[in-house]
């Protein structure tokens, strides 16, 4: 993708930035190959309250050129700014039919969205669960820019530091692949504000003292049982996840203030 590519579009998830951002990929483009554009694109702008976005756009652009996004054929946010950089991008490279903008990221931060997005119509599967993506496929935006899809892709780095609550909340993991949900789903169920639990699924926030309660006290309002009444845990374990995964349950990395690097890394 890089080698093909005259742009490369980072796509990250405005919920967590850091998290989603290969420093190795930005390394190697600076290393060996300078004469590639690289921008950063933060998506999902949509599920972060305003001023969360505003402030990673501010960090962020101190680095890389970075644009906030929201994909959406019918209502798109961003679009337009993002539109206007990749002609500059193609003027910049006149002598060149066309260029070729590569969008890479992790797997379930949008990049097929983004694209299908920019179309303004369906150009390419998407799906809110990671995987959707098998192959790399050539849209046209315009005669003089190609867009390039293709499967995420979670760096090395990120791989060996993650633990495995965190790979599946970043959306990296589908739920119904995992032998055990329950973890992923308390960790979640931490991150979330009870308010949001409680009305997300109508367990009352004072009904449970800690995530294995709630899941327990879940199973029990949504009637799913075992043999002698036992809950059963996995499977609302794997409904939280989806709901964190497809933003059902809100939640974000805040942007840390400046000199302050904790907030930023939390999911790292």
């Amino acid at each position: 993708m890089l080698d093909c590519s005259d742009v490369v579009v980072q796509v990250l998830d405005a919920r967590d930035p850091i998290g989603t951002r290969s420093l190795r990929l930005e390394k190697h483009l600076k290393s060996n190959s300078r004469h590639k554009h690289l921008i950063l694109v933060l998506n999902k702008c949509d599920l972060v309250p305003t001023w969360v976005t505003r402030r990673w756009v501010q960090r962020l652009s101190k680095e890389v050129p970075t644009l906030a996004f929201h994909a959406s054929v019918t209502r798109p946010f961003g679009k337009g700014a993002l539109i206007a950089l990749l002609q500059q991008f193609a003027r910049l490279h006149s002598d060149k039919p066309s260029i070729s903008v590569g969008f890479v990221g992790f797997p379930n931060v949008g990049k097929s969205s983004m694209i299908n997005s920019l179309r303004g119509k369906k150009a390419c599967n998407v799906a809110p669960v990671p995987g959707e993506t098998k192959i790399w496929q050539y849209v046209t935006l315009f005669k003089s820019v190609l867009l390039v899809d293709c499967p995420g892709v979670v760096p090395p780095e990120q791989t060996a530091r993650a633990t495995p609550q965190s790979v599946v909340l970043r959306g990296v993991a589908r739920a119904e692949r995992l032998e055990d949900p329950e973890e992923a789903a308390e960790e979640a169920i931490r991150r979330s504000q009870r308010i949001h639990l409680e009305k997300t699924y109508g367990v009352p926030a004072a009904s449970w003292t800690d995530p294995g309660d709630f899941l327990r006290a879940m199973a029990r309002r949504m009637g799913k049982l075992r043999k002698g009444g036992i809950e059963d845990t996995q499977v609302v374990a794997r409904v939280v996840i989806n709901d964190w995964q497809r933003g059902k349950l809100p939640w974000f990395i805040a942007p840390p203030e400046d000199g302050d690097e904790s907030s930023a890394h939390a999911l790292a």
